[in-house]
């Protein structure tokens, strides 16, 4: 029986790392360096078009992190994306995934971990958490067999954490680089851009929504207080109107002579004219008020075409505008046939 010999390579890595390849390992075939390249610089130039064409940056967080642990960061068996909840003031989980899709456990981050990234606002790599004094103390660390990690912070315009990307590795054979960790903190950094510009345009939005509002309801105390000071007036002008169309009538039924009945049949008619318009005053002051109360709520009204021109060609008549004069009014699109003379007048409309 023969046997392999092979003969050992000692490779030094960052951090006291030391790792054990063999000359057979040395033969194996290697992936092309520059199409590697190529597939990263695809997946940053991917996530880059994803986070700019959205406001709701949120939503694609999970999209950003499948692309970044399949395409740029293979070696990572979990990853999590965290923003900062504004209301409370914490860090909510907003992406989680797993290399193997059989584990749908939440992931976990070491208060360590987070801590260290917060405060000082600087991504955090170490490639053996094992032996990194920073994070010796870290139970969640050990328990989660952690081998290689990086969390990077995403810092907002004024440079205040608003989140973090944590991706991690429990291989001793798989260990983030120098390299990954400046990919990451790129990608990190196009994701606070997206993130604070998303906010920023929602709060103009809701700025402006509020200014709406409040507009809409200063002009609408104004319109109440306005129709308010009105109907004063117009309750004065209706009791003078009745005083006199109940006089007029009282004096037309006396014995007179008929150029004075003839007058006082023109001031009934004006007293007629000023009660129709009286009630009309005090329906827009109605629906003035109502602007108080429904903040401007659109309503459409059904008008009667030819009984508004009919009142108007009623008002001019009576001041002596029309004598014997024949109106005639066509409105195509709604059939509309309205005509007057001085004797007689008619509404038509289709059936």
């Amino acid at each position: 029986m023969s046997h392999d010999t092979f003969a050992l390579k000692i490779v030094a890595e960052p951090q006291g790392q030391v790792l054990l390849t063999t000359e057979k390992d040395q033969a194996k075939p290697q992936k092309d360096p520059g199409k590697a390249a190529q597939v990263k610089l695809a997946a940053v130039l991917e996530i880059s078009q994803a986070l700019a064409a959205t406001t709701a940056v949120e939503q694609i967080m999970p999209q950003v992190l499948e692309t970044l642990m399949t395409k740029i960061l293979p070696i990572a068996d979990r990853g999590s994306i965290l923003l900062l909840d504004a209301a409370t003031g914490q860090m909510i989980p907003t992406a989680q995934r797993h290399k193997d899709a059989a584990e749908d456990d939440d992931i976990t981050i070491s208060r360590t971990v987070l801590d260290l990234v917060l405060r000082e606002k600087q991504a955090v790599r170490s490639t053996d958490t094992g032996s990194d004094k920073r994070f010796q103390n870290s139970a969640s660390v050990v328990l989660q067999d952690i081998h290689s990690m990086m969390c990077v912070p995403l810092l907002s315009l004024a440079g205040e954490p608003i989140g973090i990307i944590h991706v991690d590795s429990h291989s001793t054979f798989s260990i983030f680089s120098a390299a990954d960790m400046d990919i990451l903190t790129a990608i990190a950094n196009q994701a606070a851009l997206a993130y604070e510009s998303a906010r920023q345009l929602r709060a103009r939005e809701a700025l402006r929504a509020e200014m709406q509002v409040a507009r809409h309801r200063t002009l609408a105390q104004l319109v109440s207080g306005l129709a308010h000071e009105l109907n004063t007036p117009l309750g004065i002008m209706t009791s003078a109107a009745s005083v006199i169309d109940e006089t007029s009538t009282e004096l037309t039924a006396r014995d007179l002579d008929e150029e004075t009945k003839e007058d006082l049949g023109d001031v009934r008619e004006a007293v007629e004219l000023m009660q129709q318009n009286i009630t009309r005053a005090s329906q827009l002051i109605s629906e003035f008020k109502k602007l108080s109360t429904q903040q401007f709520a659109e309503q459409r009204d059904t008008v009667d075409i030819a009984e508004l021109i009919g009142e108007i060609v009623d008002a001019l008549e009576r001041t002596k505008r029309f004598d014997n004069t024949l109106l005639f009014f066509t409105i195509d699109n709604g059939g509309c046939h309205v005509e007057y003379t001085r004797t007689r007048k008619g509404y038509y409309l289709p059936t």
